[in-house]
């Protein structure tokens, strides 16, 4: 069975980082949810030269669970084949916080800067990624158990993400998330869900906090011979410490494995929300020192919300080809709706679908080690975007009406060769293929664009001792506009936008000692063509170009 690359004869010990018609869609939402609890009875019963080699290792169901899935420790072992810095942070890390936000998850990951706003929303950048967005994401690529999470266009929401559903979270800085496809500035982080071999039983979570904060979690789980599930559902209402700040969300998410033999196992994946928050808005220095529980007044008068209702299928099915090789596909959709009553209403659809495929082959090759990973992306995806007049935070009259489109599929490889048991070198590329379109009804222009992008690696992982390493890498990055970048309240046509390319540099140490453990890169990065986002000060200060 394959198993993640090591050294023969090398013992590991590395401590894990410090630091988861619209109408329809809340519907199915309210109804995944109350149905969680329904198959909790079901799930509960359940000796030459020092060359390096890829050994064989056995390995029973009671230490691998999950074709699909990786243990915490399998994920970490994989991680230290990079040549950058990346993180891993179990449940564990944010079990004693109140498990909200992202922040929670990452708030001691390097290099990861999280800050909330409101409810459950973050503003995240990793290495000054997507810098200059104060609402949704940019730059980084999001993946649930290694399958797409991210809109097709590349942005991003993190308030369908569970904190308290997730068993480990994976965050890979810059280029290294070159092994999931990720080609953006920032990298990818990937949500590790339980299963029911991981997390067998049943759990109950209970919060209560200052400024109306309480929430209930509950999960089950189990497996019955080839098959095992996993179902958590949370309910979480908060008034918020600031005026204007009150919100409640439900999330539901669950699993389904059914490992068929050895060697073969599919997963199924869904999950729904329904969120309704309140938006209090930015206010000057001096309001925030002196009234800091004050909203913004336009807020308040707009009464400015975000709402999302939210579902998502996918599957992720596992083959062991060899004892070599091993083999992941899978397909995703996702359905999701939008209702932002800000300096206008937005109401906006969603739609994504996707696939992909992945291949990680381990063999000695001339006496060397080598670990190749190859892989192809593909996702398309609508956004059905209204806009009205605000009354009072009320729909009023259209004023905007388009749909946009986007598809996007890459290429990608990723080599490891060890010339000695504890170097290696690494060499990777990506062919991106991003395409974006507009068909304008009103208040727009309608247009398209599409971006190629070839994306070269270079690295190296040396391994000074069985507890240390130093890595180092160049590599190039490159992200196409998403539809914010024009729909953000500018006007404007998307053949004027060019993708942001960038070359970054890198270099670091991670390991531990008996009594402290490290993780260190130094990197530099030269951007062209970046996004920004300029405010004018028109338009309630909300204007971006």
């Amino acid at each position: 069975m394959l198993v993640p690359l090591t050294r023969a004869g090398r013992s590991r010990n590395i401590a894990m980082s410090q630091s988861s018609p619209r109408r329809c869609v809340r519907a199915l939402t309210l109804a995944f949810l109350a149905s969680t609890a329904l198959p909790a009875a079901a799930l509960a019963q359940s000796a030459a030269a020092p060359v390096a080699e890829l050994p064989v290792i056995s390995v029973t169901e009671g230490q691998r669970g999950s074709l699909t899935v990786l243990s915490p420790r399998e994920a970490w072992e994989e991680l230290q084949l990079l040549p950058g810095g990346v993180s891993l942070v179990t449940a564990d890390e944010w079990a004693g916080t109140p498990a909200t936000t992202i922040k929670d998850m990452l708030d001691y990951v390097p290099g990861v800067f999280a800050q909330p706003k409101w409810g459950e929303d973050t503003r995240l950048s990793i290495r000054g990624s997507g810098i200059s967005r104060n609402s949704h994401l940019r730059g980084i690529l999001l993946f649930q158990d290694g399958v797409p999470l991210s809109f097709t266009d590349g942005g991003g929401d993190f308030q369908e993400i569970d904190p308290t559903a997730y068993q480990y979270v994976e965050v890979f800085k810059g280029s290294n998330g070159f092994q999931f496809g990720a080609n953006t500035l920032g990298g990818a982080i990937n949500f590790v869900t339980p299963t029911g071999r991981s997390t067998p039983g049943i759990g109950v979570r209970v919060d209560a906090g200052s400024f109306d904060f309480y929430r209930l979690q509950a999960n089950v789980g189990g497996s019955n011979g080839a098959l095992d599930g996993y179902i958590t559902g949370s309910y979480l209402s908060q008034g918020g410490f600031r005026d204007h700040s009150s919100g409640t969300n439900m999330r539901g998410s669950a699993n389904f494995g059914w490992q068929m033999n050895d060697r073969i196992e599919t997963r199924f994946y869904f999950n729904a929300t329904d969120v309704q928050q309140d938006i209090p808005g930015a206010v000057s220095k001096t309001v925030a020192l002196n009234s800091p529980k004050s909203a913004n007044p336009t807020n308040v008068l707009l009464d400015y919300e975000r709402n999302v209702q939210a579902i998502r299928v996918a599957n992720k099915t596992a083959f062991i080809l060899a004892d070599t090789t091993k083999l992941e596909v899978g397909a995703y959709y996702n359905n999701k709706s939008l209702v932002h009553p800000i300096f206008q209403v937005l109401d906006y659809g969603y739609e994504d679908y996707g696939a992909f495929g992945r291949v990680v082959d381990e063999r000695t090759i001339g006496g060397f080690a080598n670990r190749l990973v190859v892989g192809v992306n593909y996702g398309t995806g609508t956004v059905d975007a209204q806009r009205y007049t605000s009354v009072f935070g009320n729909s009023g009259a259209l004023v905007y009406a388009s749909t946009d489109e986007a598809t996007n599929w890459n290429l990608y490889a990723e080599d490891n060769l060890y010339l000695t048991p504890a170097f290696s070198l690494v060499a990777g590329m990506q062919f991106v293929n991003a395409s974006l379109g507009r068909i304008a009804y009103l208040g727009t222009v309608s247009g398209g664009n599409d971006y190629q992008m070839f994306l070269p690696k270079g690295g190296f992982v040396w391994e000074l001792a069985p507890s240390a390493q130093l890595y180092g890498n160049v590599s190039r990055s490159g992200e196409a506009p998403t539809f914010s970048e024009l729909t953000n309240f500018a006007v404007g046509d998307i053949a004027n936008l060019k993708a942001q390319t960038g070359t970054t540099v890198e270099m670091g140490s991670r390991g531990q000692t008996p009594t402290f453990s490290w993780d260190v890169s130094l990197y530099r990065s030269w951007i062209d063509n970046e996004l920004q986002c300029q405010d004018t000060g028109v338009l309630l200060g909300l204007s971006c170009t």
